[in-house]
């Protein structure tokens, strides 16, 4: 069960109802919740949630596009 982060919930819920088109980073040190935050937000949206890690800018493209049901 996901309990407190209200303020981040709302601050991601303004950025998803707002006019522009735009992309969300959220980057914080590991294991302070930022997965479990996502998904908690993302549970009742259609959105994409991609996790993203240091490697190429190709291998990044490939998991985005496998994500999206594309091939490159």
């Amino acid at each position: 069960m996901f309990k407190g982060r209200t303020n981040e919930i709302q601050q991601l819920n303004g950025f998803f109802e707002g006019n522009t088109v735009s992309v969300a980073v959220v980057s914080g040190s590991i294991g302070i919740g930022k997965t479990a935050l996502l998904q908690e937000f993302s549970k009742d949206k259609q959105a994409l949630f991609f996790e993203a890690y240091e490697t190429t800018g190709k291998h990044q493209l490939e998991r985005l596009a496998k994500l999206m049901g594309k091939n490159l």
